[in-house]
């Protein structure tokens, strides 16, 4: 008799617990807070980010709105998802939230700021929830532990405090044009349309360095910025890279120029550094890794004009490379110091050639004069 009870025992919990992992596959892939009644851009997107079936009939979606039972039998499939949001709106919809009654009996506080949505089994286990709201107090439920279904009867649950780590909270207001979705455990913000995502909203244009005195001088130049947090210079310490500070961005969509350092640094080594930025939808965007060797004494740049070849356009091959990314400008004068033009005024990368072609120069000594960000350097050459 004992062995036939502990038998049954077993078998009791492991049903639970095969049925507690199918419901874990289950997750709310995107929520897109309002009122169907008066939206057609509001939704909620279940995904199955298993790898079997799971029946999800019967499951409960609650938002501040509404709630609303899945109907029996409701199949997803692995990666499958299921739409739940009025006929008309901007996707199809799998659940016509139009044509659903209320579950539950919720009344609805139009002075309730930001938006909420849970997910519960059948039995009431609290699969996922999310909310946002200017303030982290914002109220869930009308019953604090206990649901109201339609016919006056009361079900009891038990719902994770606002702190529990299967919360994800945004301080935000109610804002119908955007929504959140669920990815890898965290929930972002996105498009409120179907196949369009925010994306960060900065180009980075150039990211040079200098290095001089033990002190690494950094030179950062965007050609838009818009929603950013901020700019963080990160350096690599072993394996991972590390913040060092963080840089208030411009937010101009005409971009910005930084000139930031990384002091103490000591010689004779091999050092990375990046910068990434964060914009306000979550999103980083990072730089390029660029290698520095503190070496003292190292000349800015240096140029070599390549040998001269019988033409009768008197061209001139002008090969130049620079020790460090930097702005960099070359201008050619006469022998008199009297300006002819402008050869080069750019950005230029560490150790990569840069090759200028000068047409058309009688005999004479000339001038190139190089100008970055520090000094002038004077060089002269002749025209046979």
């Amino acid at each position: 008799m004992n062995e036939k009870y502990i038998f049954y025992l077993l078998f009791f919990i492991l049903s639970w617990a095969f049925l507690f992992r199918l419901n874990a596959q289950i997750i709310i892939h995107k929520f897109i807070p309002g009122d169907f009644r008066f939206s057609n851009t509001h939704r909620v997107e279940l995904l199955n980010i298993g790898n079997t079936s799971v029946n999800i009939g019967d499951y409960l979606v609650i938002t501040r709105d509404y709630s609303v039972k899945i109907p029996s039998k409701t199949y997803l499939l692995p990666n499958q998802k299921y739409i739940l949001a009025q006929k008309n709106s901007i996707i199809k919809p799998d659940l016509d939230l139009t044509s659903c009654k209320d579950f539950l009996f919720k009344p609805y506080k139009k002075n309730v700021e930001g938006n909420y949505v849970v997910l519960f089994s059948p039995y009431l286990q609290f699969l996922d929830g999310f909310y946002f709201s200017q303030l982290k107090d914002v109220p869930f439920l009308p019953e604090k532990n206990r649901l109201i279904l339609g016919n006056g009867n009361i079900i009891h649950y038990e719902i994770p405090e606002p702190n529990f780590p299967k919360w994800k909270y945004y301080p935000m207001g109610e804002d119908p044009a955007i929504g959140f979705e669920q990815y890898l455990n965290e929930w972002r913000i996105t498009s409120v349309y179907p196949h369009k995502k925010l994306y960060s909203q900065v180009q980075f244009k150039n990211f040079g360095y200098r290095f001089l005195n033990h002190v690494v001088n950094f030179y950062l130049e965007t050609s838009t910025e818009e929603n950013l947090a901020y700019f963080e210079l990160q350096k690599m310490n072993g394996n991972t890279f590390q913040t060092l500070f963080r840089i208030e961005p411009s937010n101009s969509f005409k971009g910005g120029i930084y000139k930031f350092a990384d002091s103490e640094v000591p010689l004779n080594q091999t050092l990375y550094y990046r910068v990434v930025s964060l914009d306000q939808f979550g999103v980083k965007t990072y730089t390029k890794v660029i290698e520095v060797e503190t070496k003292e004494n190292k000349k800015d740049f240096w140029y070599e004009i390549l040998p001269q070849k019988p033409n009768p356009q008197q061209e001139i091959s002008l090969r130049f490379l620079s020790s460090f990314s930097q702005n960099m400008r070359v201008k050619l004068f006469n022998e008199k110091m009297q300006e002819l033009s402008t050869l080069f005024n750019s950005f230029i990368y560490a150790n990569q050639q840069n090759l200028l072609r000068i047409k058309k120069l009688p005999s004479g000594k000339y001038w190139l004069v190089f100008q970055n960000d520090f000094k002038r350097e004077f060089f002269s050459f002749s025209v046979n």
